[in-house]
């Protein structure tokens, strides 16, 4: 008769326990670098982000906002908003396409040639969910990175 009662309560523990919080996707590096003229003011770069998903289950990213820094100056922002199927301890690219000033691409290229890295700082957040429920994961990377210009 007890067992009956608290049955339900056990079952609410079980539930809460096993829904874990998403962890922010980690960073890996940079592939598949193309630069395209866009106009006489700015170029558009198409880079391949390459992440890694921590999570011990498949997670769905909806939408991912982002700001992009090269040895501190501002390069760009980027907006995805599709959604994707990671699987759980795998890695995954995402497209992104920036928009960025000449004079901005200019200075960090020329800083490239001379430097065997720069300081990258990818930082924003993903709407990360499971079964129809999202939630904002902050992300925030910075460190050396070799750009294959």
């Amino acid at each position: 008769m007890v067992f009956k009662k608290a049955l339900p309560l056990f079952a609410l523990i079980g539930i809460l326990m096993a829904c874990n919080k998403p962890q922010a996707f980690v960073f890996r590096s940079i592939d598949q670098v193309e630069v395209q003229p866009l106009s006489k003011d700015s170029v558009n770069v198409k880079v391949d982000l390459a992440f890694s998903n921590p999570n011990g289950f498949a997670v769905n990213l909806k939408k991912v906002v982002g700001t992009v820094l090269l040895n501190g100056d501002w390069v760009g922002e980027y907006h995805l908003d599709t959604l994707m199927k990671i699987d759980k301890k795998s890695e995954f690219t995402i497209p992104t396409a920036l928009r960025i000033s000449k004079s901005v691409f200019y200075k960090n290229a020329l800083n490239s040639l001379f430097q065997k890295s720069v300081e990258l700082q990818v930082k924003g957040y993903c709407k990360v969910g499971k079964s129809g429920i999202f939630i904002h994961v902050p992300f925030d990377y910075k460190g050396q990175q070799h750009l294959p210009l």
